[in-house]
């Protein structure tokens, strides 16, 4: 789908939306930082979450999306305990 063949518009946007995602963890579990240091055992769960919403499919992207928004919430919070040190 992302190189334009057989294209339909709502799989082609979902399947843009879900790379996105599935990079934007990739980089995070790289890096190791998004607003506090990131834990190397949550590292290693937000790659395994950035290759399911990479890998086609609604089960992996379900994963995937899953370790995001656990990912979001777990790390705001540990930077607003940080901050208030």
């Amino acid at each position: 789908m992302l190189v334009l063949v057989d294209v339909t518009p709502i799989p082609f946007v979902l399947a843009i939306a879900t790379a996105m995602m599935g990079v934007f963890l990739l980089g995070m579990s790289t890096i190791g930082y998004y607003k506090a240091q990131i834990p190397f055992w949550l590292r290693i769960i937000i790659f395994c979450g950035a290759i399911g919403l990479l890998k086609p499919g609604l089960y992996s992207d379900t994963l995937g999306l899953a370790v995001m928004i656990f990912t979001i919430f777990f790390q705001k919070r540990r930077a607003l305990r940080k901050v208030e040190k």
